[in-house]
């Protein structure tokens, strides 16, 4: 006996016997980079790009780029940070640039995007008062520093940072920077005595 074959039917047929696949927001939320137009750019030797007038630095996946020759990437613009791809087409995500200093703060679209590890720390800083000066944060991020280990010398440090509140006869904006200074300072210290293995008694390897 023949059989009309219904593309409809066998369809409904064959997901009636079949588990659904399910995605949880957590299991593409590292997909959503990719969903913006890209353009061709270069990553300094120096972890330096320039876009629209402006510097950025690469905040995540230094490690991807030499540090003796530029490397041609795609990036895409995101509010004030640009995400680095492979330079060929469907290129591979290789790491995130943030500007310099941005002029004002950033109206971030609609899309929901996952903070870098940066982002993450200047957020918990600035919520402690302090005003961040970003290349001076990648540079101690590149050295090991972690959103944990933040926390954790401002919390062993923040009476010393309080008083820069209590005694600095100075406006809000100056007593922040001094008190990031001091942040600064402390994560140094912190990676001389651990010396071999930056923030490692944080927890973070």
């Amino acid at each position: 006996m023949t059989t009309t074959w219904i593309p409809e039917q066998k369809l409904e047929n064959y997901l009636s016997e079949v588990s659904p696949i399910v995605f949880l927001s957590s299991d593409v939320k590292e997909f959503a980079k990719y969903g913006f137009r890209r353009i061709k750019a270069t990553v300094s030797n120096r972890k330096t790009i320039t876009f629209g007038n402006r510097k950025y630095y690469v905040a995540e996946g230094a490690e991807n780029f030499s540090n003796h020759k530029s490397t041609k990437v795609y990036i895409s613009c995101f509010a004030d940070k640009l995400f680095i791809f492979e330079y060929k087409d469907n290129g591979l995500l290789l790491g995130e640039a943030l500007c310099q200093q941005p002029f004002e703060k950033p109206v971030y679209p609609e899309h929901k995007i996952e903070s870098n590890e940066v982002e993450l720390i200047t957020k918990f800083l600035e919520q402690q008062g302090m005003v961040i000066e970003r290349v001076s944060l990648i540079e101690k991020k590149d050295n090991g520093l972690t959103l944990t280990a933040a926390k954790e010398i401002y919390n062993r440090n923040k009476r010393r940072y309080r008083n820069f509140l209590l005694k600095l006869n100075q406006p809000r904006e100056k007593i922040g920077t001094a008190m990031f200074n001091a942040f600064l300072l402390d994560c140094e210290r912190q990676q001389r005595r651990t010396c071999v293995a930056p923030y490692a008694s944080y927890g973070e390897k």
